[in-house]
């Protein structure tokens, strides 16, 4: 190709670009979030066209974030981190990376469960949408409990499989995490065999996991009566970790596909342990919060649905 036609070729290009650094010059100049990030940085507006590209990264990525409501819905491509500028020590435009606000509350969550045998997804729950008649009740009867003055703070809810008894609980667990409370969410099926297998092998590690659970500020029992069950699971584990939360007058919320009159049966795993089963569910009803819709026995039961009724939060 001979000069004249190369030229002609490699002009409109050359101009194109011009075009867009101009147009990409104007945007940052018009974007007062930038120009307010500037100032504050003691960047002077004849200092822009050097730093355009890092400038244009820090506009797509902050453009990202700006209207997000959670993670998500995350559109950055950094992915929850947002793009920070700084002055590097070399006196220069530069940047860093850190969590955005909506991954530090989640971490901080994370944080203040000890325990968490749920999706991690679940994360997202959150009580100030438990809207309709049926989740505001479980909400109240909750935080009624927790106001009790008579030591009455324990919750059992009960219903079929799929009721969403568990979204219920882990959503208001949510809210206590984010306030700064420690939280014991047990799945019983699984923890309570994880427990037995330390309390036969490793009983130094049992005690210590104990007291870890029993030290939360919330503890939750989640598909209370799947576990399996002897004698040395009701007398070693549960009756201990039921009989201990109560002395120390801590709260405990419980999920369960059994009534507790059904749980009593279940716990009867001998001739000789109907008292103990008895005792185990006294101690339970003892310790449950009374309110009414509630029935007699201070239980509430669950109907199915309510887990669609919950809304998620970023």
């Amino acid at each position: 190709m001979d000069e004249f036609h190369k030229a002609v070729v490699e002009e409109p290009l050359d101009a194109g670009a011009a075009r867009a650094k101009e147009s990409l010059l104007a945007s940052i100049q018009n974007d007062r979030h930038i120009q307010e990030e500037l100032k504050r940085l003691g960047i002077g507006a004849e200092e822009i066209p050097f730093y355009l590209s890092t400038l244009a990264e820090y506009q797509e990525n902050y453009g990202a974030c700006a209207n997000c409501h959670g993670l998500e819905e995350c559109k950055s491509a950094s992915r929850s981190y947002q793009m920070v500028l700084e002055i590097s020590d070399a006196g220069k435009l530069s940047y860093h990376y850190e969590e955005c606000p909506f991954a530090k509350e989640k971490r901080r969550l994370m944080e203040n469960y000890r325990w968490h045998d749920f999706s991690t997804e679940w994360f997202s729950l959150t009580a100030k949408s438990m809207r309709d008649l049926k989740s505001r009740k479980i909400r109240r009867l909750i935080m009624s409990a927790l106001q009790n003055h008579m030591g009455k703070n324990w919750v059992y809810l009960y219903g079929e499989e799929e009721s969403g008894k568990s979204h219920a609980l882990v959503a208001l667990c949510n809210d206590f995490a984010r306030a700064g409370k420690t939280i014991s969410f047990l799945n019983c099926n699984q923890e309570f065999d994880v427990l037995k297998g330390l309390a036969i092998n490793n009983r130094d590690q049992f005690e210590r996991t104990l007291e870890e659970i029993l030290s939360s500020d919330f503890l939750i029992l989640d598909g209370f009566g799947d576990e399996f069950k002897s004698d040395y699971v009701r007398d070693q584990i549960v009756m201990p970790l039921l009989s201990e939360r109560a002395k120390r007058g801590t709260p405990v919320f419980f999920s369960s596909n059994y009534s507790l009159e059904e749980i009593e049966v279940l716990y009867q795993t001998s001739k000789a342990s109907n008292v103990i089963a008895k005792r185990l569910v006294k101690i339970i009803r003892n310790k449950l919060a009374t309110q009414e819709g509630l029935n007699p026995a201070g239980e509430f039961q669950v109907e199915k649905g309510l887990e669609n009724l919950i809304q998620r939060k970023g």
